[in-house]
């Protein structure tokens, strides 16, 4: 089987279907998410004095940069928006393919949406597509993966935002062909990101709508490509994993898409940490709890959630945003694990750090059999007086099984909006306009600059 050439037969019989009402209300949903969770990255890249506005020089200004309040060239937009996108970790993500989406193919389709005017259905349109090629190639090679070191949100997030490109333009069936062997021979992510104080998380995400961009862009330039890119010694298949699983391509079927299977994030932190802060939050709710009386918590959780998430030294804003017991310290004590709970303030809090002292993570073997179905965590706190309370959570908030509410995430565009000095009034107005896009598509890019 020449796995390329199948999966262009896949896009194509996307390209050409109609998506339904209850899809394309997830695209907006999805877009309405990425806009705030980019423009609140932004905002904290400002306020760290972190340059990275001005990674290219450029003198074109066709593109908005999300959050800065500017245009600026289309490959500078692709980049900076990418970057921008997952600071905040507040992007959406699914957890079978251990990868975030939204990040790497919005912040592919906007610019070029925008430089090109692009209607607001197509637009939508290139979103579930863009969403179904990433996740169906990361759920092809996960959690071989993960675990070889690779970042799936810089690999199969560019392929997959590439992909978006080429059917929003109406690419011929060569092209897409074509940009899909480009973007796959640029593939790169590396979860040596999530070490030491590395802050270099979100790199991987700007370099993967970078290189979709200029996939997409070198397919027109009648280059010859592989035959198939995807097989052989030195394909992505047998480099990118040990272990594959085909029957999800060979047995596709354009009826379950993975866009529906997203979830959507309440809390600024890796994914891995949610299950434990829905836990913590519940058993500071109960009347038996006492912060003052904490003796040991104790973590079970699954096997993939521990490795670079149990750690109790936080460095800097990003470590803590990646460890468990941060997350639940913070969240005990604060009751909230919001963009502004994971800032210098409570890093350095002692009663926190006190805290985070009486938290271990274990792996255990049931919840590790039962991911991905499951995000089983359990929670146990010890009091002095050695009585316990317990919470166990399978399917934190957010995800299709326990989703955010319309409203809800209404709510949390319109704060992370506001904490980006965003006025009340351009916040409804972003509001109204990406839910009926398909009139305002133009407005819209107006507004995001």
């Amino acid at each position: 089987m020449n796995i390329t050439d199948a999966l262009v037969g896949i896009v194509l019989s996307l390209k050409n279907t109609k998506f339904d009402s209850d899809v394309i209300f997830q695209s907006k949903r999805c877009l309405l998410d990425y806009i705030g969770v980019t423009y609140a990255g932004a905002n904290i890249l400002k306020n760290s004095n972190k340059k990275i506005d001005y990674v290219f020089d450029c003198k074109d200004k066709t593109t908005s940069l999300l959050g800065y309040g500017k245009k600026s060239s289309l490959i500078n937009s692709l980049f900076i928006n990418g970057f921008s996108s997952h600071v905040a970790e507040l992007d959406d993500g699914m957890n079978s393919g251990i990868i975030h989406p939204g990040s790497p193919v919005i912040s592919s389709l906007l610019p070029f949406a925008e430089e090109n005017s692009i209607v607001g259905l197509k637009l939508l349109n290139s979103i579930v597509i863009g969403y179904e090629v990433t996740s169906l190639l990361a759920n092809i090679i996960q959690p071989s993966h993960k675990l070889k070191g690779y970042h799936a949100t810089g690999t199969c997030g560019m392929i997959g935002g590439a992909i978006a490109i080429a059917t929003m333009l109406d690419y011929s069936e060569e092209e897409i062909k074509k940009t899909i062997s480009n973007a796959v021979i640029s593939a790169s992510g590396m979860l040596k990101v999530l070490e030491d104080n590395s802050e270099l998380k979100p790199y991987n995400v700007a370099k993967a709508a970078l290189n979709a961009g200029v996939a997409a862009i070198m397919a027109k330039s009648g280059l010859n490509v592989p035959n198939d890119v995807f097989s052989g010694e030195s394909g992505f298949l047998n480099i990118f994993s040990n272990k594959t699983n085909l029957d999800l391509l060979t047995n596709y079927n354009t009826n379950d898409l993975y866009i529906n299977k997203i979830y959507v994030k309440p809390y600024s932190a890796c994914r891995y940490c949610h299950p434990s802060i829905d836990a913590s939050l519940m058993i500071r709710n109960d009347k038996k709890y006492s912060l003052s009386l904490v003796s040991e918590i104790v973590v079970h959780t699954y096997e993939l959630a521990v490795k670079n998430h149990d750690h109790t030294f936080i460095e800097n804003v990003s470590s803590a945003k990646m460890s468990i017991p941060f997350s639940i310290a913070v969240s005990l004590f604060t009751g909230n694990a919001g963009i502004l709970e994971y800032s210098d303030e409570y890093i350095s809090n002692e009663e926190i750090k006190s805290l985070m002292k009486k938290i271990k993570v274990f792996s255990s073997d049931e919840y590790t059999r039962s991911f991905p179905q499951k995000s089983t965590t359990s929670v146990e706190v010890v009091f002095l007086d050695g009585t316990r309370l317990l919470r166990t959570i399978d399917f934190p908030r957010g995800e299709p099984e326990n989703p955010l509410t319309k409203e809800e995430l209404e709510y949390k565009f319109s704060s992370l909006m506001r904490f980006s000095d965003i006025s009340e009034d351009r916040i409804s107005e972003l509001i109204n306009c990406i839910w009926d896009i398909e009139k305002n598509a133009k407005l819209l890019y107006g507004i995001l600059n």
